[in-house]
């Protein structure tokens, strides 16, 4: 399995409880030296995505919050196709831009359209958001076919508002999630697999 990115490195501690067999694709130093410190024998390679080159195709990749940073995501998915094996999966996760959250902004005049990036957005480096169809388009061009689609987090407010939620309040909204439409939480997600080739 690979992990693209360490970010806060809650899913790599998750993937290392799990005693998943599972490697780290990084691009910055800073968090390659952290994740390998609390990891010693985790494999993590130092590289940005797009010049990565794998000495062996995997299994599973990861690819959660990741494609919404990216210039050309569907050449980015193409790239990630490449490195799996003939019956591999990748696993994708973005922002939904048709949650909860964003039809009330939309409601209350705060956004004139669902797809208007925040200021949060431009802080965390998204060049875009996704609906399932617009997401599928891309995985489509990139030779790859959606097996399971599925969502997580019931966000209803923006964060900037939710920063007195206690713990137990956010774990239920996370736990909820399970019971409603994916398209209505704050994160969506796909399980793909190549295409088979003509």
């Amino acid at each position: 399995m690979l992990e693209l990115g360490y970010g806060d490195g809650l899913l790599t501690a998750a993937l290392q409880e799990q005693g998943y067999q599972s490697e780290l694709l990084e691009g910055s130093a800073l968090l390659c030296s952290k994740a390998t410190s609390l990891y010693p024998s985790l494999v993590v390679h130092h590289s940005m995505f797009e010049s990565f080159k794998p000495q062996k195709p995997y299994s599973t990749i990861l690819a959660l919050h990741v494609i919404e940073h990216v210039d050309n995501p569907h050449l980015m998915l193409r790239q990630l196709r490449s490195w799996l094996e003939p019956q591999g999966q990748l696993i994708i996760v973005v922002p939904n831009r048709d949650s909860i959250h964003r039809r009330l902004a939309l409601r209350m005049n705060l956004i004139e359209k669902l797809d208007e990036l925040s200021a949060r957005d431009h802080l965390v480096g998204h060049q875009r958001v996704y609906n399932f169809e617009t997401l599928e388009k891309d995985v489509h061009l990139a030779g790859l076919k959606p097996i399971t689609r599925f969502g997580s987090f019931l966000k209803t407010l923006p964060n900037s508002m939710m920063l007195d939620y206690t713990d137990a309040l956010l774990s239920a909204l996370d736990g909820i999630s399970d019971s409603l439409p994916p398209d209505l939480l704050a994160n969506i997600g796909l399980v793909v697999k190549p295409q088979p080739k003509p």
